[in-house]
């Protein structure tokens, strides 16, 4: 993808910290769960200026002084999971503990609200502030 094309789809992220792979995982997504996808990079990746897009265990995977978030696509929408979520909050709007040990989940549908968004913008900015602890 040239350097045009990912300005456009992630204005607050540089080329230096995007992953090929992922650009690679977005364009391979329906085009609604692009639309959806494109949106939650660029709310993941404004959140800090220190978090950094990667690919790992074969999904998007983001850090920040730590592990933050991952990406998985499923049929009723694209899954987030939060690293620390056993950590966060149990009253966090929209996260679910679907009984792991450790993460705990929201999930984006085909098209989200502003309430979903507003829910990962706040477990993203909670799971920041639990790296830094």
């Amino acid at each position: 993808m040239n350097n045009s094309v990912t300005s456009l789809l992630y204005p607050h992220c540089t080329v230096n910290n995007m992953h090929p792979k992922i650009e690679k995982w977005l364009f391979e997504l329906d085009a609604d769960f692009q639309e959806v996808a494109s949106s939650m990079i660029s709310l993941v990746m404004s959140t800090h200026p220190g978090m950094i897009a990667n690919w790992k265990y074969g999904v998007p995977y983001f850090e920040c002084n730590g592990a933050v978030c991952f990406f998985n696509k499923k049929k009723e929408g694209i899954d987030v999971g939060f690293m620390k979520g056993h950590r966060m909050p149990k009253d966090l709007p929209l996260l679910e503990d679907r009984g792991l040990k450790l993460v705990r989940h929201i999930v984006m549908p085909r098209k989200p609200s502003i309430e979903h968004f507003d829910a990962m913008s706040i477990a993203l900015n909670e799971a920041i502030v639990l790296n830094l602890k």
